[in-house]
């Protein structure tokens, strides 16, 4: 009897397999031969669920996204805006390891394909749906939200801060406040 493969969940565990090996090798040290056999599989098979080392890293980069949608229930989006905005930064903060892995993976990729390359652009594109998603806000205060989670979350690997994320925040989203 044929063994019954859930692809989607297979996907999503190669995914998350793959982010551990670009995290410790970097995009550009790794093919697909050599993340095949650090996943078990073989090159064929991770061909199948990605035709490109690209399409992989693509998933891998928002693999937090999707996690995000997943866990933060959408009831959120009828709370009140800083309710929204302290369930984003509780969320960022609970996966601020994987984030911190994204921010590093992203500008390794960034250094090997230039700065304006489709995939990195999606990938942005994508964090900021999903912000817009759960605050309403428009792009321009978007964008700002994004910015300020990248550069704390950077800070925060820099200088090591384990204050509360949101608190940290707090500024921000005071003045963000101040201007719906």
């Amino acid at each position: 009897m044929p063994k019954i493969v859930d692809h989607d969940q297979y996907r999503k565990e190669l995914t998350q397999a793959a982010l551990k090996v670009f995290a410790k090798s970097g995009y550009a040290n790794v093919s697909m031969r050599s993340l095949a056999v650090a996943l078990g599989v073989s090159t064929g098979t991770l061909y199948h669920y990605f035709p490109t080392k690209e399409a992989l890293f693509k998933d891998v980069m928002l693999f937090p996204v999707e996690l995000g949608s997943e866990q933060i229930p959408l009831e959120i989006i009828s709370l009140p805006l800083e309710a929204r905005l302290k369930a984003l930064f509780d969320f960022i903060q609970a996966h601020e390891a994987n984030f911190q892995v994204q921010i590093q993976l992203m500008l390794d990729y960034q250094q090997a394909n230039g700065l304006e390359h489709p995939e990195a652009q999606e990938i942005s594109r994508q964090h900021r749906q999903i912000i817009a998603l759960l605050t309403g806000l428009s792009d321009e205060i978007v964008t700002i939200i994004l910015s300020q989670i990248l550069g704390l979350v950077l800070l925060r690997m820099v200088e090591g801060s384990s204050q509360d994320l949101f608190v940290q925040a707090k500024p921000l989203l005071k003045w963000i406040g101040e201007q719906v």
